[in-house]
């Protein structure tokens, strides 16, 4: 990710304690959301991924004494995305849906209208043959999908995507993570992706990881999965799971920034070393 690139979200020593009781939601953290950057959020259950994440995004401040000093671009909260569509799924339609979502959060378009806008948000999803189907006929990524079209057209700069694909079929685990990866990518959009699935990482991901309310970890997934001068890397440090394609990727002795997370991105490795080797 480059330095260059403006911070949308920056926090320095920042920890929220609830005054009703002192509780604290998670120790102190120094973090920094660049536009554009992709940063997954991984820990065990329990770490507090996703309070971590609620407190970035702007939501559950009431009753919150917060320490520290934190600065986010526009003041205003960033969307959050669950896997439970229903609670953001409004239309009975996708493009009903995305015109109660105009109507409520979009901001003004200069150079094209909504319905043009809405259309090529569709089409870039591939969701555009689905514009005027029924919700209930939609599949789960689907469904995820058309919740983050209505994000987008809040112009946001960052989303917080929370265990969208926990819930879905490895086909449509894929075929969202992809979607997601290159919409965002294309309009510039931060990501804070949090999962339990760490095959869906790639190496130059940003990752925090979170481990009994604190973050314990800031940078590239490939640095996470490898060992430095024969000590234990910092994933097994963690006792963070290593997934299947990472181990087989050292073995290859692929460096840190090589490492593949899931066995097709691992086939499309060996195959194209396969072919430079012939």
């Amino acid at each position: 990710m480059s330095k260059n690139k403006a911070i949308i979200y920056d926090a320095k020593q920042c920890q929220p304690i609830r005054q009703s009781d002192g509780y604290i939601l998670f120790e102190p953290i120094s973090v920094s959301i660049r536009e554009g950057e992709w940063i997954t959020l991984i820990g065990h259950n329990g770490s507090g991924k996703s309070t971590l994440a609620r407190f970035i995004a702007g939501h559950q401040r009431a009753e919150l004494a917060i320490k520290g000093r934190e600065n986010r671009f526009n003041q205003e909260p960033f969307p959050i995305i669950t896997q439970l569509t229903s609670q953001y799924l409004l239309g009975s339609t996708p493009f009903e849906d995305l015109i109660i979502c105009y109507e409520q959060y979009g901001k003004a378009s200069k150079d094209k209208s909504i319905e043009v806008e809405i259309d090529e948000l569709l089409a870039t999803l591939r969701l555009q043959h689905l514009k005027h189907v029924p919700m209930n006929h939609l599949s789960g990524g689907e469904k995820q999908l058309v919740a983050i079209a209505g994000a987008m057209l809040m112009d946001t700069k960052l989303i917080v995507l929370d265990e969208v694909t926990s819930m879905l079929s490895e086909d449509n685990k894929w075929h969202v993570c992809s979607l997601i990866r290159s919409l965002a990518q294309s309009h510039g959009i931060a990501v804070l992706w949090i999962t339990q699935q760490l095959d869906e990482l790639q190496a130059n991901d940003t990752v925090w990881v979170m481990d009994k309310l604190e973050l314990v970890y800031d940078g590239l997934a490939g640095q996470l999965f490898t060992s430095v001068e024969g000590e234990a890397s910092e994933a097994r440090k963690r006792s963070l799971e290593v997934p299947w394609s990472v181990r087989k990727s050292l073995e290859l002795g692929l460096q840190a920034e090589q490492l593949q997370f899931n066995p097709y991105a691992l086939a499309e490795v060996v195959k194209r070393n396969a072919r430079t080797a012939t």
